[in-house]
């Protein structure tokens, strides 16, 4: 079975942080001053980020155990719960946030087409140094670009190189599990793992039913499934998995 990744909130936003020392000194601290005060504080704890420890997927490729997830941050998607249907947020706060977090240690972020803030992300890449051999880059293909087939999806995943500025993707997940859909999609993805473009690709919200029906098609089984229930809450149930996956068994994350 597919490593399990659980999925929540971790990231304290620059400006959040900003307003805390507000608070506790009783001056508005420009970015770059709010980075030098909490530089040395932070030293310990950035370390202790970039050296979190790694699982080995069923590509062979590791994958980290802590991440920083970009849902919301510069970015609320029009169709997002709390949005009511506007679409709202900045780029440079999205840039600043994501840098902010690259400079407290965070390697592995976590992507999609559906946060709209992946151009926002790359920049912040570059801007930070930090080279690309040190990241792990995820991103996840959305319902309307499943729906739309083959010529959507691999549009999409050159879109999200393009903007995050890299030539291949560490992980990528299909986000939804489209009926009718979702088979092929994988499928597709599959074909741009042989083309070096993505390393390992996985899946995200699915049900039991959902993973059956793909593992009868799958030439690659998936090496992550993405699920959000937060601790202590147990992981929702999968599929007995078949009577031989050359996949990892399932770990929390």
């Amino acid at each position: 079975m597919p490593v399990v990744v659980r999925q929540q909130p971790l990231q304290a936003p620059l400006p959040t942080i900003r307003r805390s020392l507000l608070r506790a000194t009783g001056r508005r601290l420009t970015l770059p001053a709010a980075r030098v005060v909490l530089g040395h504080a932070m030293s310990k704890r950035a370390r202790s980020i970039v050296d979190a420890p790694t699982l080995t997927l069923n590509s062979g490729h590791p994958h980290p155990q802590l991440g920083f997830g970009t849902y919301k941050v510069g970015f609320i998607p029009a169709s997002a719960s709390s949005a009511g249907g506007v679409a709202s947020g900045a780029g440079d706060n999205a840039k600043d946030t994501i840098q902010a977090a690259l400079e407290l240690g965070y390697r592995f972020l976590d992507c999609a087409e559906f946060y709209g803030n992946e151009k926002a992300v790359g920049e912040a890449i570059v801007a930070s140094g930090v080279p690309r051999s040190e990241l792990f880059l995820a991103s996840k293909a959305w319902s309307d670009t499943l729906y739309a087939g083959r010529d959507a999806i691999r549009a999409q995943v050159d879109k999200s190189l393009a903007e995050l500025q890299t030539d291949y993707l560490d992980l990528y997940l299909v986000h939804w599990p489209v009926p009718g859909k979702h088979v092929l999609a994988y499928k597709h993805l599959e074909e741009l793992v042989g083309e070096g473009k993505l390393r390992s690709i996985g899946l995200s919200n699915y049900t039991v039913e959902d993973y059956k029906e793909l593992m009868e098609h799958a030439k690659i089984p998936p090496a992550v499934r993405a699920t959000l229930p937060p601790p202590p809450q147990p992981f929702p149930p999968l599929a007995t998995p078949p009577p031989s996956p050359p996949t990892q068994p399932t770990q929390p994350f």
